[in-house]
């Protein structure tokens, strides 16, 4: 072995193998520090700074050196080892391709051309609040405030986000004058919390939800008052706002539609009488939209009336009844889809049937009197076919009645009956009528209600009841009214024993009342009124009697009969309830006498009025 010259080596002092190991070689110092050292194996023990320009081999029996931090020239950790991974202080620039299979925690800048993620992984960036942002240009971080990426384009941070989308929005009509709030539920895509709701009218008026409710990333619930939508600006639009500035719109969705307003009052709407036609209430509603109202009966009856679906008229001909009823309903106004229900009521005003009112006046129900009385609001008088059956006072006599020239009218039980032909209209009674006698005390009468069809003050006649035949105690009775401008009584072979001129007034399609009352020795009384008078007229008074006729049998008829054929009875003449009887001793309840008779039959004309109009 070469000798070393210890004077060549600066600051080694001694080059010695320790006492008593013969396989270990030293290098001390002048302070007998020992520097380096290395055994027989290879192993070597360095104090102090390597300085190679390279390393060699697959580093695997390299140990002992401390690797888990990198240090810059002042001391300060750059790269700290872990576990892990490394955690990088600075900047890390990458001018090549780096492949990292563990984690790699940068608190720095990172820099790089491109960084790309591998399989199912991803880049995992800063995360922080937004106190904790650093206005660098540039940098890209994860905002745990608004849970979403973020970066700093120099003026300010940029949210990383998708817009939320609308699928659908319930309801999708607002009735604006309904009052309160109306709430929407929202569905789609991708709501944050603290979104925003704005309804976005056809002009470009936006309306702001006052509360919102964000339930989930898919669903909104958003409250707003109903008076904020006018229906001149709809559809309107539903937009959805997140708190990054990305909005969701869905377009053409809300229109305005208001329920109809009731202007007609609840409850009652009047009373008509059973025996009313035409027009009788109107009801009627508004639609602040402008849509059209129409009308419709939800519950309830209308007692027979109709409704008028356009127009919210009530009409026609209520059903009878036996006394005042009250007619309950619901009605419903509908506008546009929207529906309103009002409740309301009438009340149809009994009146009595003619058959009753002359039975209850005049009492003739009772001993032998003889009546004959037909009244088409009479349900057990009007069979509806071509005869009628008879309420007669008195048992056993069957007078069937036969309408000739003569039609039912009106709706319901017929109410009047009118004239066809203009010849020999009538109702006529078919068998013979006997067994009434000739007697000083016996009496007859008549009353009814017609409408002619003509001024009867122009040589236009009409017999209203006519015996055709010798009746004992009379013959041939009746009474015309119109030919030569006056009234006349028959009466036996004095063909006209009264004649009285008709009072001046219009008759035409005006329903008049009339009624006779003859008695035997105590002389005749007609009078008159119209529907509307508030009380009879005496026309005729007389203390002439009539003729005393025979005991034999005869036909009878009663209504509108031309006197002969040339006085016909013009087409449209209506004949109203009809009534005539035979009398015996005390007919008129309380007595004979004129004065009675005409005031018994104001009652019945007070009574029956109301139904002809």
């Amino acid at each position: 072995m070469s000798q070393i010259n210890l004077k060549s080596i600066l600051g080694i002092t001694s080059i010695t193998t320790p006492a008593g190991v013969d396989d270990v070689f030293s290098i001390h110092t002048n302070d007998t520090t020992e520097v380096f050292r290395i055994d027989q194996s290879g192993n070597q023990n360095i104090l102090g700074i390597i300085t190679a320009s390279q390393f060699k081999g697959d580093g695997s029996q390299l140990t002992g050196i401390d690797a888990t931090a990198l240090k810059d020239s002042a001391g300060n950790v750059k790269v700290q080892a872990q576990a892990s991974g490394a955690i990088l202080t600075g900047i890390l620039t990458v001018s090549t391709d780096v492949s990292i299979g563990a984690s790699l925690n940068v608190s720095g800048i990172l820099t790089a051309s491109t960084i790309i993620g591998s399989g199912t992984g991803g880049i995992k960036l800063p995360v922080g609040n937004d106190g904790e942002r650093v206005n660098t240009t540039g940098t890209l971080r994860f905002n745990s405030t608004t849970s979403l990426p973020e970066y700093y384009n120099g003026t300010a941070w940029v949210a990383i986000d998708s817009p939320p989308t609308i699928s659908s929005i319930s309801p999708t009509e607002v009735a604006s004058d309904a009052g309160g709030n109306e709430t929407f539920t929202i569905s789609g895509t991708r709501f944050a919390s603290g979104a925003v709701v704005k309804f976005i009218s056809h002009t470009g008026t936006e309306i702001t939800a006052s509360t919102v409710t964000v339930n989930n990333s898919t669903q909104i619930t958003a409250i707003i008052p109903k008076n904020s939508f006018v229906n001149a600006q709809e559809p309107y639009d539903v937009k959805v706002v997140n708190p990054s500035g990305l909005q969701g719109l869905l377009v053409d969705q809300i229109n305005v539609d208001n329920a109809p307003s009731w202007t007609t009052s609840a409850g009652s709407l009047g009373t008509i009488d059973e025996s009313a036609t035409g027009n009788h209430f109107t009801v009627a509603a508004t639609d602040s939209d402008g849509d059209t109202v129409s009308y419709s009966l939800v519950s309830g009856s209308l007692g027979g009336l109709s409704l008028n679906s356009s127009t919210g008229v009530i009409s026609g001909d209520p059903t009878d009844v036996n006394s005042d009823t009250t007619n309950s309903f619901t009605l419903r106004a509908t506008a546009g889809g929207k529906t309103a229900d009002r409740s309301f009521s009438y009340i149809t005003r009994n009146i009595p049937t003619f058959y009753d009112q002359i039975v209850t006046t005049m009492g003739l129900d009772t001993g032998d009197n003889l009546a004959i009385i037909v009244d088409p609001f009479d349900p057990n008088s009007d069979s509806g076919s071509g005869t009628i059956t008879n309420r007669s006072g008195r048992s056993g006599v069957d007078v069937n009645i036969t309408l000739n020239g003569l039609s039912r009218g009106g709706t319901g039980t017929g109410k009047y009956w009118e004239v066809l032909t203009g010849v020999d209209s009538y109702m006529h009674f078919g068998n013979n009528i006997t067994n009434c006698t000739n007697a000083t005390t016996r009496n007859w009468a008549y009353c009814g209600w017609w409408r002619p069809n003509f001024e009867v003050d122009q040589n236009q006649g009409i017999l209203w009841m006519l015996n055709d035949g010798d009746w004992s105690p009379f013959s041939q009775i009746g009474i015309r009214m119109g030919q030569g401008n006056g009234w006349f009584i028959h009466s036996g072979s004095n063909h006209s024993f009264i004649n009285t001129s008709i009072p001046s007034a219009s008759y035409t399609n005006k329903w008049l009342f009339v009624g006779v009352f003859h008695y035997v020795g105590g002389g005749t009384v007609v009078v008159q009124g119209f529907h509307d008078d508030t009380n009879l007229t005496q026309v005729v008074f007389s203390s002439q009697n009539s003729s005393t006729g025979n005991p034999s049998g005869h036909n009878m008829m009663i209504g509108a009969r031309p006197d002969a054929t040339s006085q016909d009875c013009p087409t449209g003449t209506r004949i109203g309830a009809q009534a005539a009887w035979y009398g015996g001793d005390n007919s008129f309840v309380s007595g004979s006498s004129i004065s009675t008779a005409q005031s018994q039959f104001e009652t019945i004309f007070d009574a029956t009025k109301g139904r002809y109009s």
